[in-house]
């Protein structure tokens, strides 16, 4: 995990944003698809580039755990609209959720997988800043984009 480049990714998991994002404004079903759509069209980007994000060996791990973030924020997204601090607890919980699933699934395959239950626990360590940096700035976002469309609505009757 020496590359930057790989680092820099699990360090701030720039994946997560739009998928919790998704989750959190469009519900579960559309957040899903972005989920499972945003790493394998990462994937394809930047292997034609010549350095691969999120690795070969990792891909299906990442859909699992981007698939749980966005579902889980996603239930909520009924209530955040008609609460958007409600995404506070649904960013919160998705993380919390998707990190597991993430740990788990490593830990189950682990056995026929390059990927380790260990190496898993080391990514989550290395990305809790991207982590609470996401669990602050998603919320805001969201809270943001609320206020500006009941604006909006108020100005158009």
């Amino acid at each position: 995990m020496s590359d930057p480049y790989f680092t820099g990714g699990v360090q701030w998991l720039p994946m997560y944003l739009p998928v919790l994002l998704g989750g959190c404004l469009l519900g579960a079903g559309w957040g899903v698809g972005a989920a499972l759509l945003a790493p394998v069209v990462s994937f394809l980007i930047t292997s034609a580039a010549g350095n691969a994000m999120p690795a070969a060996e990792r891909l299906p791990y990442m859909m699992a755990e981007l698939v749980v973030f966005a579902a889980v924020s996603g239930a909520f997204s009924g209530l955040i609209v008609k609460n958007a601090w409600a995404a506070f607890p649904a960013v919160l919980l998705a993380q919390v959720s998707g990190r597991l699933t993430f740990l788990t699934v490593a830990a189950v395959f682990q056995s026929v997988s390059p990927l380790s239950a260990a190496a898993v626990w080391t990514q989550i360590q290395t990305g809790l800043i991207g982590l609470v940096l996401q669990a602050v700035l998603v919320p805001v976002i969201v809270i943001a984009l609320r206020a500006l469309m009941l604006r909006e609505s108020r100005e158009r009757e």
